[in-house]
């Protein structure tokens, strides 16, 4: 009896193990479906926030639209040009036939005074070869102008439809104004650039709990290479202005790299709360406290201290900050008078390079 029930007892215990690994698969499989988070969502916003920076900060869509609708015009006014030389052309040459015929006119008229006096066959006959040249020259003029006026119509017609085009562009062009105006005065790229740090944190969360796979490493490069391209795009656009900011790129505890404005007015170094725990420093945040702007203004955060803060190759430790928002895109903070007044700072705006360089003080 006992040798019988082993194999029922075996049976039972597979059962029991597929039945539990069955129940797990499910379980995973709807975390997965309800998760708002999961790594297949985030995907799809990655790819929207490629679109994003296609449609407003790889190519300046205002700029783009200018120069299309300056190449039209140019290439309007080319073909007006044309149009007008070859039309003067072919009037000159329709002038040319009709002074022709007016001296043809002239001497049939002198035929016409000696006939009158006297009558002469040959005299005639002269008369009527120079009145069937006359008349053969007139309907050959006749053609040509017929010929001109409908050349003329077909060549405005086509210029009309050119000008439609020219004119499409031109709406085309104020709306994209209009369009990236309203998207900058409702602030969506401070929206888009706060929405990506985000879910680089998220990530961050995520390869901390554990899951630990190759879509999700493949996710933080993706959204670090895109933050990287933003703190580029925001380097250039402050090159781009007389007097522009001074942005600059640092490496925080060794690992993450994040985009500053040298601040000389402010009192610390400052960092999102978002890249603060992206870095693993949210247990070192402190009190609240407030922060010294330029231009007399402050900023209210926590603080905390940087272990390592690395710029232009120059490491300082424990560098006092504190975590502050910046809406700024491309912009992680600022680097103030914490770091920079261990250094002698010097500012460079040589050929538009808006930087500084950094000189250790002598103990």
């Amino acid at each position: 009896m006992t040798e019988r029930s082993e194999p029922t007892m075996k049976r039972f215990g597979w059962t029991l193990v597929i039945f539990f690994w069955l129940f797990i698969s499910a379980s995973a499989d709807g975390q997965k479906e309800n998760d708002p988070e999961s790594l297949q969502i985030i995907e799809e916003r990655i790819g929207q926030y490629e679109q994003i920076m296609d449609r407003y900060f790889r190519q300046n869509p205002v700029t783009t639209a200018q120069n299309t609708y300056k190449s039209a015009v140019d290439t309007y006014n080319a073909l007006v040009q044309t149009i007008n030389t070859r039309e003067n052309y072919r009037k000159s040459e329709i002038d040319k036939k009709g002074k022709a015929l007016e001296k043809l006119e002239k001497q049939i008229g002198k035929y016409d005074a000696q006939l009158a006096e006297k009558s002469n066959n040959q005299l005639i006959d002269q008369r009527n070869a120079l009145v069937k040249r006359y008349n053969r020259q007139l309907k050959q003029l006749e053609n040509e102008i017929t010929l001109f006026n409908e050349w003329v119509k077909q060549t405005n017609q086509n210029t009309d439809a050119e000008k439609a085009k020219l004119d499409k562009l031109n709406t085309a062009l104020e709306l994209e104004i209009k369009h990236h105006s309203n998207w900058l005065r409702l602030n969506k790229d401070s929206e888009f650039w706060l929405d990506l740090n985000r879910t680089y944190l998220n990530l961050h969360q995520k390869r901390r709990a554990g899951n630990n796979n190759l879509l999700l490493n493949k996710q933080i490069q993706k959204i670090r290479d895109l933050r990287k391209e933003l703190g580029t795009y925001a380097i250039d656009q402050a090159r781009s202005q007389e007097n522009g900011l001074v942005i600059i790129a640092g490496i925080i505890c060794r690992k993450e790299e994040f985009h500053f404005i040298v601040d000389t007015g402010a009192s610390y170094v400052s960092l999102t709360p978002e890249m603060v725990e992206v870095l693993g420093l949210k247990e070192r945040l402190g009190e609240v406290t407030d922060l010294s702007l330029a231009a007399g203004k402050t900023a209210w955060g926590q603080k905390l201290v940087f272990p390592y803060i690395s710029v232009l190759g120059m490491e300082e430790q424990d560098v006092p900050g504190i975590a502050i928002p910046e809406k700024k895109v491309g912009i992680d903070g600022l680097l103030g008078r914490s770091f920079l007044k261990r250094f002698m700072v010097c500012f460079d705006y040589e050929q538009g390079s808006n930087t500084i360089q950094l000189t250790p003080k002598e103990p």
